[in-house]
């Protein structure tokens, strides 16, 4: 009788017993060994098909499509009510943090340190020179890194440093404190660009990011009403002036805001708590067929770095960067230059 021929999940055919006796413990064996080679191998530069990423998941293998599309959708909500408050948060505190200066100007900072224009101006610089300092080696850190303790370790730093702006006692001490605020924000829009990557598919990450950098407008009405409040009847209660009092109360928001953001946020995809083992094993699907089944983890850090320079559309958006950081330097001054002082003026409105 010919033989027949069948084909597994992994694209590989098999031919069915001649002899009906044949001991099926061999065929099993055979179709397991396959099924592990397929879960393990990393494809580059080939086509796989939903199946064949399909297979390499061990709870997900036998789930039809029906199945699949309705789990997809449940993990997909449960990430995004896991992800996108704190995010957003984190976003807000950020800026937050990055902008006070300009508001605290107003109460009477420059004035209080005895700086003049030019070592204010330098303050102002060496935040974005910490931050240039800062930015490749916290990205290969996160890489290596749990994010959540990343991200907590980052928000806690830049935290203490605005807590302790109201310390200063000269231009030398606000240049310094900057500088350190400016590292340890350095790492933070790179680490969640990287965290937003691992959880959410191409399709799914630019409306989510759009949605996080809400925070950044929002931040800016924050702002402008805290200072207004804290500014205009903070000043002289527990022997400090208004803008050390906006600093306290902005750092201590933003501790908060870590604290509850290591909480709820996910780690990885493949070892976060919030999932069940078929919910994890969703997760590392979806992203995994987003990038064609390859999986960017192979390689190492430092390949993607060396592709990443190659790659012209990189150099293309750190232009397009340079030209949005300039053209947002008017936010360290423009409080300034619309303050009218007059008894009846709010400074940060």
């Amino acid at each position: 009788m010919p033989t027949s021929t069948s084909i597994d999940p992994a694209g590989v055919e098999l031919k069915e017993a001649d002899n009906p006796d044949r001991d099926l413990k061999e065929v099993e064996s055979h179709i397991e060994d396959v099924t592990e080679s397929v879960k393990q191998q990393p494809v580059h530069g080939t086509y796989v098909s939903p199946e064949q990423i399909q297979a390499r998941f061990d709870l997900l293998r036998d789930l039809s499509p029906e199945q699949m599309d309705a789990l997809n959708k449940k993990v997909l909500k449960r990430i995004d009510w896991h992800m996108m408050p704190c995010v957003t948060l984190m976003f807000l505190m950020n800026y937050l943090d990055r902008i006070n200066v300009s508001n605290a100007r107003l109460a009477g900072l420059q004035e209080d340190l005895h700086m003049s224009d030019t070592v204010w101006n330098a303050g102002i610089s060496t935040f974005y020179v910490g931050y240039l300092v800062g930015q490749l080696p916290g990205n290969l850190l996160m890489a290596k890194s749990n994010p959540r303790w990343f991200l907590l370790t980052m928000m806690f730093m830049w935290s203490a440093g605005t807590i302790c702006m109201p310390a200063m006692t000269n231009g030398a001490g606000f240049c310094v404190v900057r500088f350190f605020i400016g590292l340890a924000e350095a790492p933070f829009f790179p680490a969640l660009t990287l965290l937003t990557s691992s959880w959410y598919t191409k399709e799914e990450s630019p409306m989510r990011m759009a949605i996080w950098h809400a925070g950044n407008t929002i931040s800016n009405i924050m702002s402008g009403f805290l200072a207004a409040g804290i500014l205009e009847n903070m000043d002289g209660i527990a022997n400090l002036h208004a803008w050390q009092w906006f600093f306290l109360i902005e750092g201590i928001a933003s501790i908060l805001v870590a604290v509850g953001s290591f909480i709820f946020l996910p780690a990885w995809p493949h070892n976060t708590r919030f999932l069940s083992d078929e919910e994890r094993e969703m997760a590392q699907y979806r992203v995994l067929l987003s990038n064609g089944g390859i999986d960017e983890t192979v390689g190492g850090t430092w390949d993607g770095l060396r592709d990443a320079v190659k790659d012209p559309f990189t150099w293309f958006f750190c232009l397009m960067h340079f030209a949005l950081v300039t053209a947002q330097s008017f936010k360290d001054f423009l409080p300034s230059h619309r303050h009218t002082p007059s008894p009846t003026s709010s400074p940060a409105l």
